[in-house]
Protein backbone atom coordinates (compact mmCIF):
# COMPACT_ATOMS: atom_id res chain seq x y z
CA UNK A 1 0.00 0.00 0.00
CA UNK A 2 2.94 2.33 0.58
CA UNK A 3 4.62 1.60 -2.72
CA UNK A 4 1.37 2.06 -4.64
CA UNK A 5 0.70 5.40 -2.95
CA UNK A 6 -2.45 4.29 -1.15
CA UNK A 7 -0.89 5.47 2.11
CA UNK A 8 1.31 8.53 2.48
CA UNK A 9 4.73 7.39 3.79
CA UNK A 10 5.11 10.39 6.09
CA UNK A 11 1.69 9.85 7.65
CA UNK A 12 2.41 6.15 8.00
CA UNK A 13 5.72 6.87 9.73
CA UNK A 14 4.08 9.38 12.08
CA UNK A 15 1.42 6.88 13.15
CA UNK A 16 4.04 4.16 13.66
CA UNK A 17 6.24 6.39 15.82
CA UNK A 18 3.20 7.55 17.81
CA UNK A 19 2.22 3.96 18.62
CA UNK A 20 5.81 3.07 19.49
CA UNK A 21 6.03 6.08 21.82
CA UNK A 22 2.66 5.32 23.44
CA UNK A 23 3.64 1.70 24.01
CA UNK A 24 6.93 2.81 25.51
CA UNK A 25 5.18 5.17 27.93
CA UNK A 26 2.86 2.38 29.06
CA UNK A 27 5.87 0.11 29.53
CA UNK A 28 7.68 2.72 31.61
CA UNK A 29 4.57 3.06 33.78
CA UNK A 30 4.76 -0.63 34.63
CA UNK A 31 8.52 -0.51 35.20
CA UNK A 32 8.63 2.49 37.55
CA UNK A 33 5.13 2.76 39.04
CA UNK A 34 3.08 -0.45 38.86
CA UNK A 35 6.06 -2.71 39.64
CA UNK A 36 8.55 -0.18 40.97
CA UNK A 37 12.29 0.20 40.64
CA UNK A 38 14.55 -1.81 40.80
CA UNK A 39 12.07 -4.72 40.76
CA UNK A 40 10.96 -3.62 37.29
CA UNK A 41 14.48 -3.73 35.82
CA UNK A 42 13.96 -7.04 33.92
CA UNK A 43 10.86 -5.58 32.26
CA UNK A 44 12.83 -2.48 31.26
CA UNK A 45 15.46 -4.67 29.59
CA UNK A 46 12.77 -6.54 27.64
CA UNK A 47 11.15 -3.24 26.68
CA UNK A 48 14.39 -1.76 25.40
CA UNK A 49 15.02 -4.86 23.31
CA UNK A 50 11.49 -4.70 21.92
CA UNK A 51 11.77 -1.03 20.95
CA UNK A 52 15.21 -1.65 19.43
CA UNK A 53 13.94 -4.50 17.28
CA UNK A 54 10.87 -2.48 16.26
CA UNK A 55 12.79 0.61 15.21
CA UNK A 56 15.86 -0.95 13.64
CA UNK A 57 13.95 -3.66 11.79
CA UNK A 58 14.28 -1.51 8.67
CA UNK A 59 15.82 1.72 10.00
CA UNK A 60 19.52 2.52 9.58
CA UNK A 61 22.16 1.89 10.64
CA UNK A 62 21.29 -1.71 11.54
CA UNK A 63 18.41 -2.43 9.09
CA UNK A 64 17.97 -5.91 10.56
CA UNK A 65 15.59 -7.11 7.87
CA UNK A 66 18.09 -6.18 5.15
CA UNK A 67 20.85 -8.27 6.71
CA UNK A 68 19.08 -11.55 7.33
CA UNK A 69 18.25 -10.79 10.97
CA UNK A 70 14.65 -9.66 10.60
CA UNK A 71 13.15 -13.11 11.08
CA UNK A 72 15.12 -13.58 14.30
CA UNK A 73 14.15 -10.12 15.56
CA UNK A 74 10.45 -10.74 14.91
CA UNK A 75 10.60 -14.18 16.53
CA UNK A 76 12.21 -12.72 19.65
CA UNK A 77 9.91 -9.69 19.76
CA UNK A 78 6.64 -11.61 19.45
CA UNK A 79 7.90 -14.62 21.42
CA UNK A 80 10.20 -14.22 24.43
CA UNK A 81 9.92 -10.43 24.72
CA UNK A 82 6.12 -10.22 24.48
CA UNK A 83 5.27 -13.41 26.36
CA UNK A 84 7.86 -13.08 29.12
CA UNK A 85 7.15 -9.38 29.47
CA UNK A 86 3.46 -10.09 30.02
CA UNK A 87 4.28 -12.96 32.36
CA UNK A 88 6.63 -10.78 34.41
CA UNK A 89 4.01 -8.04 34.79
CA UNK A 90 1.57 -10.63 36.17
CA UNK A 91 3.93 -12.67 38.35
CA UNK A 92 7.06 -10.53 38.93
CA UNK A 93 9.13 -13.58 37.93
CA UNK A 94 10.22 -15.84 35.07
CA UNK A 95 10.09 -19.63 35.02
CA UNK A 96 11.06 -22.41 32.56
CA UNK A 97 7.49 -23.25 31.42
CA UNK A 98 6.90 -19.59 30.50
CA UNK A 99 10.18 -19.53 28.58
CA UNK A 100 9.11 -22.65 26.65
CA UNK A 101 5.79 -21.07 25.71
CA UNK A 102 7.54 -17.89 24.62
CA UNK A 103 9.81 -19.85 22.29
CA UNK A 104 6.85 -21.71 20.78
CA UNK A 105 5.02 -18.47 20.02
CA UNK A 106 8.20 -16.86 18.70
CA UNK A 107 8.70 -19.69 16.22
CA UNK A 108 5.08 -19.58 15.07
CA UNK A 109 5.11 -15.81 14.49
CA UNK A 110 8.47 -16.10 12.74
CA UNK A 111 6.76 -18.70 10.55
CA UNK A 112 4.06 -16.18 9.63
CA UNK A 113 6.70 -13.67 8.55
CA UNK A 114 8.74 -16.37 6.79
CA UNK A 115 5.94 -17.60 4.53
CA UNK A 116 4.91 -14.02 3.75
CA UNK A 117 8.45 -13.25 2.61
CA UNK A 118 8.57 -16.03 0.00
CA UNK A 119 6.49 -14.20 -2.65
CA UNK A 120 8.43 -11.01 -1.87
CA UNK A 121 11.76 -12.50 -2.94
CA UNK A 122 12.00 -10.63 -6.29
CA UNK A 123 10.94 -7.27 -4.79
CA UNK A 124 13.19 -7.63 -1.73
CA UNK A 125 16.15 -8.65 -3.87
CA UNK A 126 15.69 -5.64 -6.15
CA UNK A 127 16.11 -3.19 -3.26
CA UNK A 128 18.92 -5.05 -1.51
CA UNK A 129 16.76 -6.49 1.26
CA UNK A 130 18.72 -9.69 1.89
CA UNK A 131 16.34 -11.58 4.15
CA UNK A 132 17.09 -15.20 5.02
CA UNK A 133 14.34 -16.20 2.61
CA UNK A 134 15.97 -14.21 -0.19
CA UNK A 135 19.29 -15.88 0.52
CA UNK A 136 17.77 -19.36 0.49
CA UNK A 137 15.46 -18.99 -2.49
CA UNK A 138 11.82 -20.08 -2.69
CA UNK A 139 12.34 -23.86 -2.74
CA UNK A 140 14.75 -24.11 0.18
CA UNK A 141 12.84 -21.46 2.13
CA UNK A 142 9.62 -23.49 1.76
CA UNK A 143 11.37 -26.60 3.10
CA UNK A 144 12.88 -24.77 6.08
CA UNK A 145 9.50 -23.18 6.80
CA UNK A 146 8.19 -26.64 7.66
CA UNK A 147 11.06 -27.14 10.08
CA UNK A 148 10.29 -23.88 11.87
CA UNK A 149 6.63 -24.79 12.35
CA UNK A 150 7.33 -28.33 13.53
CA UNK A 151 10.01 -27.01 15.91
CA UNK A 152 7.38 -24.83 17.60
CA UNK A 153 5.35 -27.88 18.60
CA UNK A 154 8.45 -29.92 19.41
CA UNK A 155 9.54 -27.24 21.89
CA UNK A 156 6.11 -27.44 23.49
CA UNK A 157 6.40 -31.19 23.92
CA UNK A 158 9.93 -30.83 25.32
CA UNK A 159 8.58 -28.35 27.85
CA UNK A 160 6.06 -30.89 29.12
CA UNK A 161 8.67 -33.65 29.31
CA UNK A 162 11.58 -31.65 30.72
CA UNK A 163 10.54 -28.48 32.56
CA UNK A 164 7.19 -29.24 34.18
CA UNK A 165 5.01 -27.41 31.67
CA UNK A 166 1.47 -28.62 32.25
CA UNK A 167 0.46 -31.54 29.99
CA UNK A 168 -2.73 -29.62 29.31
CA UNK A 169 -0.64 -27.36 27.07
CA UNK A 170 -0.53 -30.27 24.64
CA UNK A 171 -4.08 -29.37 23.67
CA UNK A 172 -2.20 -27.15 21.22
CA UNK A 173 -1.43 -30.25 19.17
CA UNK A 174 -5.06 -30.25 18.07
CA UNK A 175 -4.03 -27.31 15.89
CA UNK A 176 -1.23 -29.28 14.25
CA UNK A 177 -3.36 -30.29 11.21
CA UNK A 178 -3.97 -26.58 10.60
CA UNK A 179 -0.22 -25.97 10.71
CA UNK A 180 0.55 -28.83 8.33
CA UNK A 181 -1.60 -27.35 5.56
CA UNK A 182 0.58 -24.21 5.13
CA UNK A 183 3.68 -26.40 5.09
CA UNK A 184 2.31 -28.50 2.25
CA UNK A 185 0.93 -25.44 0.49
CA UNK A 186 4.25 -23.59 0.64
CA UNK A 187 6.07 -26.51 -0.98
CA UNK A 188 3.51 -26.80 -3.77
CA UNK A 189 3.24 -23.07 -4.46
CA UNK A 190 6.93 -22.28 -4.70
CA UNK A 191 7.23 -18.54 -5.17
CA UNK A 192 3.77 -17.99 -6.71
CA UNK A 193 2.24 -15.19 -4.60
CA UNK A 194 -1.35 -16.08 -5.53
CA UNK A 195 -0.90 -19.77 -4.76
CA UNK A 196 0.62 -18.85 -1.39
CA UNK A 197 -2.35 -16.80 -0.19
CA UNK A 198 -4.19 -19.78 1.40
CA UNK A 199 -0.97 -20.86 3.12
CA UNK A 200 -0.37 -17.35 4.46
CA UNK A 201 -3.87 -17.23 5.91
CA UNK A 202 -3.57 -20.81 7.14
CA UNK A 203 -0.39 -20.05 9.09
CA UNK A 204 -2.05 -17.12 10.83
CA UNK A 205 -5.06 -19.28 11.70
CA UNK A 206 -2.85 -22.09 13.02
CA UNK A 207 -0.98 -19.64 15.25
CA UNK A 208 -4.18 -18.13 16.65
CA UNK A 209 -5.79 -21.51 17.32
CA UNK A 210 -2.59 -22.82 18.92
CA UNK A 211 -2.54 -19.83 21.25
CA UNK A 212 -6.19 -20.28 22.19
CA UNK A 213 -5.70 -23.99 22.90
CA UNK A 214 -2.65 -23.31 25.07
CA UNK A 215 -4.63 -20.70 26.99
CA UNK A 216 -7.44 -23.20 27.49
CA UNK A 217 -4.91 -25.76 28.72
CA UNK A 218 -3.47 -23.30 31.25
CA UNK A 219 -6.94 -22.44 32.52
CA UNK A 220 -7.80 -26.13 32.92
CA UNK A 221 -4.53 -26.69 34.80
CA UNK A 222 -5.42 -23.84 37.13
CA UNK A 223 -8.89 -25.24 37.77
CA UNK A 224 -7.57 -28.73 38.39
CA UNK A 225 -4.85 -27.46 40.72
CA UNK A 226 -7.35 -25.45 42.76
Amino acid sequence: MLFRGVLDPKAHLAVAIAFLALGSVIGLYFVFLAIGWPAGAPLLVLGILGVTFSYFYVAPPFRLAHHGLGEIAVGLAFGPIAVLGTYFVLTRAFDPPAIVLSITFGLLVAGILWINEIPDIPADSSVGKRTVVVRLGADRAAKLFGGIVIAAYAVLLAGVLLVALTPWALLAFLALPLAVKPIVGARKAGGDPHALIPSNAGMILATIVTGILIAVGLVVEGLVAS
